[in-house]
């Protein structure tokens, strides 16, 4: 009982200075252990990082003073250590999916993430037998840029595998003794474990191609991240063996699960049949985690019947394909986006006068607006390329191929990121939305204000087609570099 009672000391320490700093000597005075043994109890027996614990604890009390104090907001962020409100603002958005100014003046309810209490409890069995229940200590979060697809699901099984933790404070390749990729990554100052996932999800999406793909004008072309070809490519790339079983799966889930390894789930009455992550079963029960919590509903659990197919991920080995047949992946479908004309084909719909759109119905000009629009939510994925090369892809580049740490790969990734963030495709992005979401469609516009319109989407439209060129001939390039 006195280890226990340490233990419930130590969080006693945290709350009491949550609002100051917090020092690891303290905590190890109080356990008798140094803190890095410290850390790895507290992970095994919560399945949460010591300070991923602590950060959560002070962006919950923090959210509990906007709701129930009249404070500054720059004073609550002070007050939990925060050292300018944009910090604050970003750790707060990042765990919660809201501002904390919105979560204020909607008198949000927010999740509570509650303090921890260490208990020793001891059961009887009646009868001497008892159903198995077991559940993994999954508390990884989801990427909010994407439903619970394979990618988002995998992401966050990965890090659970590889132990990956969240980042607390400013992160900089110069402080690691590198030299700046001009990732602009020194004007961020909280990253979290949720930036951790969303980021690596990025590389997922990108290196196995998905982020590459454009779908054409009749949906034709549409990319789906489930298929069995993108699957095998992120497990190959990853290195983790894996088995996917369409049938008699419950065993087997069980197994994997006493083995510490989430299932990857396939739920057959999703809308998207999406995938779900499974980390615990109580009998012929599976619990399902969903942004870090496990949620079972007990009036409907899942279980085997709900799943058409399952992924059992197997044993780790070395990585079948690298970073040189990731880029020739993506060369391959941006290539065959060219070879299909895509952007050709969505301008084609626009050229008002070839297209004679004064004489066609109102109904069919609105239709093909709603498609542009569609089509630029779905090739925000540019603005995951991106983030995959300007955060990731420095680190990927010197672990493969250290010689090429140098200026020629640097200026690739420079180029790939400013071609695809925020001022260029990523805003011209934007301007497909307002085209449509602005326009006052209870009136039908004709003559020159129809085909002004018209000709703005042609311009936006051949200024996206002109970026994904120039991207594509810098994937040439680095493809060159990593292939000498």
């Amino acid at each position: 009982m006195e280890s226990i009672d340490r233990l419930n000391n130590v969080i006693h320490y945290i709350e009491e200075n949550l609002c100051d700093e917090i020092n690891y000597n303290e905590i190890c005075k109080i356990t008798l252990s140094p803190i890095s043994s410290f850390q790895n109890f507290f992970y095994l027996t919560t399945g949460i990082a010591l300070s991923e614990y602590i950060r959560r604890r002070k962006l919950y009390l923090a959210a509990y003073d906007l709701k129930n104090t009249k404070n500054k907001i720059i004073d609550i962020a002070l007050k939990y250590g925060y050292k300018s409100p944009d910090a604050f603002n970003v750790a707060f958005k990042r765990a919660y999916n809201v501002t904390p100014s919105t979560a204020r003046k909607e008198n949000m309810e927010i999740e509570p993430f509650h303090r921890l209490y260490f208990d020793l409890s001891i059961k009887y069995i009646e009868g001497g037998f008892y159903f198995m229940k077991k559940e993994s200590k999954f508390n990884y979060p989801f990427s909010n840029y994407d439903h619970l697809s394979f990618l988002n699901c995998f992401t966050s099984v990965y890090m659970f595998l590889e132990k990956i933790e969240g980042i607390e404070l400013k992160e900089c390749v110069k402080e690691r003794g590198k030299r700046c990729c001009g990732c602009k990554g020194c004007d961020d100052i909280w990253y979290d474990i949720s930036f951790r996932q969303e980021s690596l999800f990025c590389v997922f999406g990108t290196m196995s191609g998905v982020n590459s793909f454009r779908p054409d004008f009749d949906g034709l072309n549409e990319c789906k991240n489930d298929t069995e070809e993108i699957i095998d490519f992120t497990f190959k790339f990853t290195g983790y063996e894996y088995e996917t079983l369409i049938s008699d799966f419950t065993q087997r889930i069980k197994v994997s699960i006493d083995n510490k390894k989430p299932v990857l789930a396939c739920v057959k009455n999703d809308d998207k049949n999406r995938y779900r992550v499974i980390i615990g079963y109580d009998d012929d029960k599976f619990l399902i985690a969903e942004n870090g919590n496990i949620k079972n509903d007990p009036e409907n659990p899942l279980t085997g019947e709900d799943f058409s197919s399952v992924i059992i991920i197997k044993d780790k080995v070395k990585p079948l394909y690298t970073l040189l047949d990731a880029l020739k992946r993506i060369r391959t479908i941006m290539q065959e986006n060219e070879e299909k004309a895509i952007w050709d084909g969505y301008i084609k719909k626009f050229r008002y006068w070839d297209e004679k759109l004064q004489d066609a119905d109102f109904g069919e000009i609105k239709r093909r607006f709603d498609r542009i629009e569609d089509t630029m939510w779905y090739n925000f994925n540019t603005h995951a390329f991106a983030e995959a090369f300007c955060r990731q892809m420095w680190d990927l580049v010197t672990k493969e191929a250290p010689e090429l740490e140098d200026e020629r790969f640097l200026k690739i990734i420079r180029t790939i990121n400013e071609t695809y963030s925020a001022k260029g495709f990523h805003d011209h992005n934007w301007q497909l939305h307002a085209l449509n979401k602005n326009r006052d469609w209870s009136v039908r516009h004709t003559g020159q204000a129809d085909w002004a319109y018209c000709g703005c989407v042609v311009q936006t439209l051949e200024a996206l087609k002109k970026y994904d060129e120039i991207v594509l001939n810098e994937i040439n390039e680095a493809i060159k570099l990593l292939s000498n």
